[in-house]
C-alpha cells in the first residue's frame, strides 16, 4: 500500500465505492460543523466578555477534543472556506435534505460572507 505512505495514515480502510464517498462526506461535513461550531462559540464569547482562546485552549487540550479547527479567523475571514468545505456542505445539505447539515450550511455562509472570505 505504498500509496498510503505519504499520506502518514494511521490505518487503511478498504471498502465499496459508495462508502468511501459517504465517508469523505462525513469527514468534510464534521470539519466544517466543528468550525461553525467554534464561531457561535466566539460569538457567545464576544456577547458575554468571556475568552475565547482560554476555551479554544482547553477544548484543543481536552482528551476527547482535537487540535484543529477551533481557530475563528483563518486565510483573512471566517466560516470554513477553501474549495471542498464549501462545496461538500452544500452538496451534502441538499441530499441528505437533513435540517442539521442545512443549517451548518446556512451558518457557514453568513461568516464567510461576512468576513468576505472565499
Amino acid at each position: 500500500m505504498a500509496l498510503w505512505k505519504p499520506l502518514k495514515s494511521r490505518s487503511t480502510v478498504v471498502t465499496d465505492t459508495t462508502t468511501a464517498e459517504m465517508m469523505k462526506y462525513a469527514f468534510n461535513t464534521f470539519f466544517i460543523t466543528k468550525i461553525v461550531y467554534a464561531n457561535q462559540i466566539y460569538d457567545a464569547c464576544e456577547q458575554t466578555g468571556a475568552n475565547y482562546k482560554v476555551i479554544r485552549e482547553a477544548l484543543m487540550d481536552h482528551p476527547w477534543g482535537s487540535k484543529h479547527h477551533f481557530k475563528v479567523f483563518h486565510k483573512g475571514g471566517r466560516g470554513g472556506g477553501g474549495h471542498c468545505f464549501p462545496k461538500d456542505i452544500k452538496a451534502f445539505s441538499h441530499w441528505s435534505n437533513l435540517e442539521f447539515f442545512k443549517e451548518v450550511d446556512k451558518l457557514n455562509d453568513h461568516y464567510l460572507h461576512k468576513t468576505k472570505k472565499k
